[in-house]
């Protein structure tokens, strides 16, 4: 019986896909992608800016990354 409308099965399976792609990205993909160039940008200019220990760069540049996670939720959304 569930194989008598072929056309809304292939439709159903194209929006499934189209979704877990789409969720993939807006997830995982873009906001990773996004915090890494961020950190690293950040870590690079504490590097050439700053005299402070690597420790504390490293961790202020963990703390810039994990600020930054409101500001680019409203665009990815």
């Amino acid at each position: 019986a569930h194989t008598e409308d072929h056309g809304k099965a292939v439709r159903v399976a194209v929006a499934v896909v189209d979704t877990f792609v789409w969720q993939a990205l807006a997830s995982v993909a873009i906001p990773g992608f996004t915090i890494n160039r961020v950190c690293a940008a950040s870590l690079f200019l504490l590097g050439k800016t700053t005299r402070w220990p690597l420790p504390v760069r490293k961790w202020t540049t963990t703390a810039i990354g994990l600020s930054t996670i409101p500001f680019i939720i409203t665009p990815i959304d």
